[in-house]
């Protein structure tokens, strides 16, 4: 590995998948579905917080743009918001690196929620319709070619990366434990 990015992409590719796959059990077309998802989502949003350091102001400001979609689409589909799990520090490289590339991983659920036919469900689409902020993807992932993918920032950056995605798992399961099961077939 060359780069923190190289690093990144390959230790966390385990937790990533295991995440892909946990949320491809959800058919996001159906409104039980789509409200177990948001619902994860807020849930290890609120439990975020972000150490001091580089990319904290971005991280939270993304963070908190996001908390509001899934706040709004929640409150359409009338359902309440899971509780948030404990709240948690972590690196803010790794919050934005996270953040950022689950804005990439939207736009493919936002082409198959956008198929719904339910009038609640095509009424929640805050959250699945953020615009993704590909210019600060492009940024962060040119910066992270940079840095070196060894050291103790570097342990840091991708021990969180993968702390997070547990979260995800955790805030999932927690909602709905079929989410172990086998992935929606569109």
């Amino acid at each position: 590995m060359t780069s923190l990015r190289d690093r990144l992409r390959a230790d966390t590719a385990p937790w990533h998948e295991r995440v892909d796959r946990a949320y491809t059990t959800l058919d996001l077309r159906q409104a039980a579905d789509l409200g177990t998802f948001l619902a994860a989502q807020l849930s290890v949003l609120l439990a975020i917080r972000c150490r001091p350091g580089s990319h904290a102001e971005a991280a939270e400001a993304l963070r908190t743009h996001m908390v509001t979609a899934l706040r709004a689409d929640l409150h359409h589909l009338d359902r309440a918001p899971a509780l948030p799990r404990q709240a948690r520090r972590f690196d803010a490289t790794s919050v934005l690196y996270i953040l950022l590339g689950s804005g990439l991983g939207t736009r493919v659920l936002h082409r198959r929620w956008l198929e719904a036919t339910d009038p609640a469900v095509k009424g929640a689409g805050s959250y699945l319709g953020l615009a993704s902020p590909l210019d600060a993807w492009r940024a962060l992932c040119g910066e992270l070619l940079q840095r070196p993918p060894q050291g103790a920032e570097a342990d840091r950056v991708v021990g969180d990366a993968c702390l997070l995605f547990d979260l995800h798992l955790g805030a999932l399961s927690a909602l709905d434990p079929a989410a172990q099961g086998e992935p929606y077939a569109a």
